[in-house]
């Protein structure tokens, strides 16, 4: 029961998050919408600062599952990746404030740039349009590329960060 129960309090907190995004994540509107009183979340978390942690790694396994499982439906490297990045923009379209809350944890971007880097090391030899379907992904899961950031600037930062060689900024 217990463990349920933290469960349901861990997947509120992913709803409130989905609804309103980081700064209005509070332990109020996790426990209203849990349907639990204030003094029960304690119970199963020491401080909003654990929950917040639960959240993201809740989030975390459930889309690096979803990228693993789009990844592994490829028939060849290049497809993988592909369909990896097709996970990741299903994931976005559908939940944007939430990704954008994750994507403000360096946890979850890091875990996320890993998955994305495993595909592109496996495809032989790497291809430069992988490293800016990957970037592009990246771009978007950082923020970078909004309305007044010029396309070239954010792709060519993205591919820096995934660690592509002779990129100028």
């Amino acid at each position: 029961h217990l463990k349920a129960q933290r469960e349901a309090i861990i997947h509120a907190g992913i709803d409130v998050l989905a609804k309103h995004g980081k700064d209005g994540f509070t332990t109020t509107r996790v426990v209203e919408r849990a349907g639990i009183s204030n003094a029960s979340l304690y119970n199963y978390f020491a401080d909003a600062n654990e929950l917040w942690v639960a959240v993201v790694k809740a989030c975390l396994a459930r889309d690096t599952e979803a990228v693993r499982n789009a990844a592994s439906r490829g028939k060849d490297p290049s497809n993988a990746l592909a369909r990896a990045i097709e996970a990741v923009y299903a994931g976005m379209s559908r939940q944007p404030r939430l990704v954008k809350s994750l994507a403000d944890a360096p946890v979850y971007r890091r875990a996320i740039r890993i998955e994305l880097e495993l595909l592109i090391k496996a495809i032989e030899p790497p291809s430069r349009e992988s490293h800016y379907q990957a970037a592009a992904m990246l771009g978007a899961l950082y923020g970078l590329a909004d309305a007044d950031a010029k396309p070239s600037k954010a792709s060519a930062l993205c591919l820096m960060i995934l660690g592509v060689p002779e990129v100028a900024i």
